[in-house]
């Protein structure tokens, strides 16, 4: 009889699990938000209303693994309330416009608004905002005015005759 290769994965031994780390939330002062700090050493890594998706986002920047098991406690709990691989939890987001469901992450504009980070001392400061993009081009002498501005000016020229 022929070989062949089998469909199910061999079992992990313990030195092939890919690493665990751990984060503890508690509410924050914000109604809806929670500050997720690692379970390590308590650094804070974000205040966020899904801080289990945006630690994902913000350990993977770090430089951890994809492969990397993120696990997280309410404080004062030993109950798992959500267990995921870094890479996995850093691509979804909360939609709750169509009911409470994950969907794919998406980046906010920088100019959208100003989001608090924690820095490498657990502080929480604005992020800097580019308002470049948000901000109104004016026109210069050459520029030709848009179509519908000039009918609106002659409308207004010729209800002044």
């Amino acid at each position: 009889m022929p070989y062949r290769k089998s469909l199910v994965a061999p079992a992990l031994t313990v030195n092939d699990r890919p690493p665990n780390i751990g984060i503890v939330v508690t509410p924050d002062k914000k109604p809806g938000r929670f500050r997720a700090c690692l379970e390590q050493d308590r650094a804070l890594l974000c205040v966020s209303r899904q801080p289990f998706l945006d630690s994902a986002r913000k350990l993977l920047a770090r430089g951890h693994s994809p492969q990397t098991i993120l696990v997280m406690r309410h404080a004062g709990s030993d109950d798992v309330a959500l267990r995921g691989s870094i890479g996995s939890a850093a691509k979804l987001t909360v939609d709750e416009h169509n009911g409470t469901v994950f969907a794919k992450w998406k980046p906010f504009r920088r100019s959208a608004g100003s989001a608090r980070i924690a820095n490498s001392a657990g502080e929480l400061s604005e992020a800097p905002v580019d308002d470049s993009a948000s901000q109104e081009r004016r026109p210069s002498e050459g520029d030709q005015q848009a179509p519908a501005t000039q009918t609106n000016q002659a409308r207004m020229n010729n209800a002044r005759r």
